[in-house]
């Protein structure tokens, strides 16, 4: 999927960027770069999956899947 791709390129650039400017407070927080990038591409991961639930089911039962998904995840 092209916009995937294009998601993810976006994202790349994003995480360095918000890095070079935040790092610090990161690294304060116990961050390191690449927790930090595990973590922003778990939650990219996530809205991928819930854009193509949306997709592929429509409005209605995309929004019951998706409350369904979001009440399991911890």
């Amino acid at each position: 999927m092209l916009t995937e791709g294009l998601h993810r390129l976006l994202m790349v650039g994003t995480l360095v960027v918000v890095w070079i400017d935040h790092g610090k407070v990161y690294r304060a927080g116990g961050y390191s770069f690449w927790t930090y990038a595990r973590d922003t591409w778990a939650e990219l991961r996530a809205c991928l999956r819930i854009s193509r639930t949306w997709a592929v089911l429509g409005n209605d039962a995309a929004h019951s899947a998706v409350v369904a998904q979001m009440a399991a995840q911890p």
